[in-house]
């Protein structure tokens, strides 16, 4: 029999469990501040008739991606809320943000979701959204496009259009709002009470956009906001169910969050899209550093991922000892994407290096071997 790998062996790990920097598998260290407020909100909020919108924000490498996709995964268990995952652009440019941001979030709801759909729902809603419940209908019936229609991948020739029933493809924001509307509707009808939607990469909008697209952006999201109670759009009494209603987490590099809040600021004086935004906004949730407690927790938790069997559970700090742990705190100064990258590179070193317990005084080696320079290795 062959004897076992280095990393097996002596460091009881299958493979490198730091090397993927940006997993968004792994368990959350830390946080628990965070995690109160953002169930507080969705307690206080599932279900109301308002909307909501929350700003998640926090330096590069402090996990927003990750804190996003946690809250996703948490409200995966409850039957009453449908959460789903979105980036705040599209990878292709488009004029129409509007158009395209619904698109997406109707991308990312299940398919049987939208099966569950209630047909005498559905033909209620008919007479305020005549063509979004044709398309509602067609899917629920099993009629072919009807998806294809919603998520906009594909251009919708005039046959399709012909047999659906209707005149206009979602072409407007306008348009793409009744669809959205319509939809809520129907989701309060299947006891789905809010729709959860977690939007990565706000801070985008500021390097891929200027002047009037960025208006155009915090325009919409007031109107989406606004949503349940626009003037614009139907006014439904008869429905047997309240809609379901939008709960949204924007994920912000804490520049981009300043940026909005400067913008705001200057609209005090001149009138503009952040100021009747940002007065709709729940309190923001600000992604902290992690504290030394933390910053062993999160190595724990990456070296469990990936523990070969029987591997001793009373020693989880294996191959990395405190005084790495002490050290590597000091140079991320609780960045837990720093954290993540710190580890990696040494236990890719000590492996080639063949070193059984990895201590400060080897990252300190292997930092400056890599050219990471700090105060202490340049003085």
């Amino acid at each position: 029999m062959a004897e076992k790998p280095f990393i097996e062996k002596i460091y009881n790990l299958t493979q490198n469990p730091f090397a993927n920097w940006v997993d968004p598998n792994v368990e959350m260290a830390g946080r628990k501040k965070e995690r109160r407020q953002w169930e507080d909100i969705v307690r206080r909020r599932k279900g109301g008739h308002t909307n909501v919108m929350c700003f998640v924000y926090g330096d590069y490498g402090f996990g927003k991606t990750l804190t996003l996709n946690k809250i996703v995964e948490e409200y995966e268990k409850d039957s009453e809320i449908l959460p789903v995952f979105i980036k705040m652009l599209s990878e292709d440019r488009t004029p129409k943000f509007g158009v395209d941001f619904i698109h997406r979030i109707f991308q990312k709801v299940p398919e049987k979701v939208f099966k569950k759909f209630n047909l005498d729902h559905i033909n209620l809603l008919a007479k305020y959204f005549p063509e979004p419940a044709k398309i509602f209908a067609c899917i629920v019936l099993g009629g072919e496009g009807g998806l294809d229609f919603l998520y906009g991948q594909r251009t919708i020739s005039a046959a399709e259009m012909q047999k659906f029933g209707i005149k206009h493809k979602i072409s407007s924001t306008d348009i793409a709002k009744k669809y959205l509307l319509c939809f809520l509707y129907l989701l309060g009808g299947i006891n789905r009470k809010s729709l959860l939607v977690a939007v990565d990469e706000t801070e985008y909008v500021f390097s891929q956009m200027s002047g009037a697209a960025i208006a155009q952006v915090f325009n919409t999201l007031r109107d989406l906001f606004d949503l349940h109670t626009s003037p614009a759009l139907p006014s439904i009494s008869d429905f047997p169910n309240q809609p379901a209603n939008m709960i949204f987490f924007f994920g912000i590099s804490t520049s981009g969050w300043k940026q909005i809040s400067d913008l705001g600021k200057r609209e005090q004086s001149k009138s503009g899209p952040v100021q009747p935004l940002m007065r709709r906004l729940e309190k923001e949730i600000e992604l902290q550093p992690l504290n030394k407690n933390e910053t062993r927790d999160l190595i724990e938790k990456r070296l469990r991922k990936d523990r070969t069997t029987g591997s001793p559970s009373e020693k989880p700090l294996i191959p990395y000892d405190e005084t790495f742990v002490s050290y590597i705190f000091d140079k991320s100064l609780g960045n837990p994407s720093e954290i993540v990258k710190f580890c990696d590179f040494a236990l890719e070193d000590g492996l080639t290096e063949k070193v059984k317990i990895l201590d400060a005084v080897f990252a300190k080696k292997v930092f400056a071997d890599r050219g990471l320079i700090f105060d202490e290795d340049s003085a």
